[in-house]
């Protein structure tokens, strides 16, 4: 365990290094089968029960030997701690209570003396759980004063809470050790996890990889091993053609998708993400407004590099979810009264557009509706709103107030 935990604390060192304080860290799993490490997933946010959830699909889709959860926590340590695994089970029992109403509403209840504060630690909690059930808990000590993140070397008594037990231990005990643990909660896994475990080692690298997409889609960071052992084994043409065809051309004009062909096709792989970026920088009308800047470039560029020639994670479906969230909408369009059919296109986001209603009802307005209109016909009022500006796929632009359009 000590590379993981050694892991963990880079971990923490650099979230605190990149808030300026002491922040917890988010959950993270690490999943290990044949003595190497396949994946690291950490959580979306900061809650243990997310933690389990992808401790939960890591067992379905990689059929590890073990698996850790890493997370922050605290810890209460007492000069009674010292006997306690000597202690009666009486002993124990009044020791608990003691400390439940000490703590009434946890370790973060605002009544704690100064004196029980002092008792009080900040640690990273690993649990590691194997097929047989058999845990191994391990605690590393840390304090955080005037900005500095210092690690505590662990004293003899800190021994005792390597044997704790609890709501992580038993939880992840039942899921890596009974068989029907999972489709208690959700049966219709019973005969995907079955699937997987009688399928060849190939198969069981696929629902790995499945597995780590859904983690990808909703929100998780992926560090991924296991497909960078088996490169022989990703259909990276394959892979390639499915992206451009179901994800650029969902996203992007057609003229998008020419542009990122060729690139694929013409230039080394090691020239992609520059290219890409190229592109975006010289096309920007192409991505929604709240994604036209350098660092959105960047990141496209290197999930693009990555879903059509790298051994990773991403996958189509994945990208789509995430960059979908971050404002990709594809929509339907036709003219004001729907008697012509414009074609498919992108919103980009929603900008400000200016226009005349006149006491009629008609709409007045210039070209490009984005610039206020000069000259106001007698009667007409200006009016300034908000509204949807689409990108067609032919690279035509319009806006919701000129047009009558639907979601795909």
């Amino acid at each position: 365990m000590n590379n993981i935990i050694e892991e963990i604390k880079n971990a923490k060192e650099n979230y605190v290094k990149e808030a300026g304080k002491d922040i917890d860290i988010p959950p993270v799993v690490f999943i290990e089968k044949g003595g190497k490490l396949l994946a690291s997933i950490v959580a979306p946010e900061v809650d243990k029960v997310k933690g389990l959830n992808i401790v939960a699909l890591s067992k379905i889709g990689f059929d590890p030997d073990c698996i850790t959860l890493a997370f922050d926590a605290k810890i209460y340590c007492s000069s009674k701690i010292e006997q306690f695994e000597q202690s009666s089970e009486e002993d124990k029992i009044k020791f608990q209570e003691e400390v439940s109403n000490k703590f009434p509403k946890g370790l973060s209840d605002p009544n704690i003396s100064e004196e029980d504060k002092k008792l009080i630690k900040d640690c990273l909690f690993t649990c590691k759980v194997d097929r047989q059930g058999e845990i191994e808990v391990d605690m590393v000590v840390y304090e955080y004063k005037n900005g500095n993140l210092s690690w505590v070397e662990s004293d003899k008594n800190m021994d005792m809470f390597k044997k704790l037990e609890g709501f992580i231990p038993d939880s992840m005990k039942g899921i890596m050790t009974q068989v029907d643990f999972l489709t208690k909660i959700v049966p219709a896994l019973k005969g995907v996890q079955e699937k997987i475990n009688s399928g060849s080692e190939k198969d069981r690298f696929i629902a790995a990889r499945a597995i780590m997409s859904v983690c990808v889609s909703q929100g998780c960071k992926v560090s991924d091993y296991y497909s960078k052992e088996h490169p022989e084994w990703i259909d990276f043409e394959g892979r390639t053609k499915d992206f451009l065809e179901k994800f650029v051309s969902k996203f992007f004009p057609k003229e998008a998708l020419d542009c990122f062909s060729k690139v694929v096709k013409d230039f080394p792989v090691d020239s992609i993400e520059s290219e890409i970026c190229k592109i975006l920088r010289k096309n920007p009308y192409w991505s929604p407004q709240n994604l036209r800047n350098e660092e959105s470039y960047v990141q496209f560029a290197k999930i693009f590099k990555e879903v059509c020639c790298d051994p990773s994670v991403t996958d189509v479906s994945a990208m789509a979810a995430v960059l979908g969230e971050k404002g990709f909408k594809r929509v339907r369009v036709w003219n004001g009264d729907q008697s012509e059919y414009f074609g498919e296109g992108t919103i980009n986001g929603e900008v400000e557009v200016y226009f005349c209603k006149m006491p009629d009802g008609e709409i007045l307005s210039e070209s490009n509706p984005e610039v206020p209109m000069k000259n106001i016909p007698e009667g007409g009022k200006l009016v300034k709103l908000m509204n949807p500006k689409i990108i067609l796929d032919d690279g035509k632009v319009v806006y919701g107030c000129q047009t009558w359009w639907e979601e795909i």
